[in-house]
């Protein structure tokens, strides 16, 4: 037996099921009728979303609540990755200007140290296409 506590959420539910309430505009535009307040604007200028399962960009709007949150969560998970990938080569960019440092430390005693010392690295790499002349 349903309480009635629940009816109501009861009814809602039945009211989304019957009408196709299933995309985030959709839910958009309920809740600016519940809330009597206008959808949010700049919501149609949102980023498309890649699905790799479709091969194709989507309008999230036009997305249902379940794979939106997923495709949050997976952009959440990337991001993390990026960030660590990042890490690791500024830290391996360091230890190379380190090593850099020390190995011209060693070679300026022992050996004359008027001999020129090589450039350090570049805080960024330069790509092919920077070195094209136009």
């Amino acid at each position: 037996m349903i309480q009635p506590e629940n009816e109501d959420i009861v009814r809602a539910s039945l009211y989304i099921q019957e009408n196709g309430i299933n995309t985030i505009r959709k839910i958009c535009n309920l809740e600016s009728i519940i809330y009597n307040r206008a959808v949010p604007s700049g919501l149609e200028d949102l980023e498309k979303y890649f699905s790799k399962k479709e091969d194709d960009l989507l309008n999230i709007l036009d997305m249902n609540l379940g794979h939106v949150l997923r495709a949050f969560s997976k952009t959440i998970a990337e991001n993390h990755e990026l960030e660590e990938q990042s890490f690791n080569i500024k830290s391996s960019l360091e230890y190379k200007r380190g090593w850099n440092a020390a190995y011209n430390q060693i070679r300026n005693v022992l050996f004359d140290t008027r001999m020129p010392t090589p450039k350090p690295f570049d805080d960024e790499p330069k790509l092919m296409e920077d070195n094209i002349e136009e």
